[in-house]
């Protein structure tokens, strides 16, 4: 019961579930900027497919950076949505690419502002 204290700060919790929210929405955008740039016609329904898809697929980390995990869900959806073999291979690879920059970028501004943080305090 220790761990789900955390609960009870509503806030710190609603705050966690907007970035997380935040984060999957750039990740599914970025899927359908992908699937607009190849001039892939896929619904929205099959775009949060892949997005489930590569979410689920990529639970487990096999390899660093989900290298091959991601890209095996990805073109496995693809392929369930009628993509070409080629196609569907290209756009998983573009889209672990896109899928890569949101994460990487925020945890970058993160480490980057404690940083700065830090050597504001110490040239204080």
């Amino acid at each position: 019961t220790a761990e789900l204290k955390i609960l009870k700060q509503w806030q710190r919790s609603a705050f966690a579930l907007a970035c997380v929210v935040a984060m999957k929405t750039a990740e599914g955008l970025a899927i359908a900027a992908v699937q607009h740039a190849f001039g892939v016609n896929i619904s929205a329904s099959g775009t949060l497919l892949v997005l489930a898809a590569v979410v689920l697929g990529t639970m487990l980390p096999v390899a660093p950076g989900n290298l091959g995990t991601y890209e095996a869900s990805a073109f496995l959806a693809y392929r369930y949505l009628g993509v070409s073999p080629e196609q569907a291979l290209t756009l998983a690879i573009v889209d672990h690419v896109c899928f890569m920059l949101p994460t990487v970028g925020v945890g970058y501004l993160f480490i980057s502002a404690h940083t700065f943080a830090r050597s504001a305090i110490a040239s204080r």
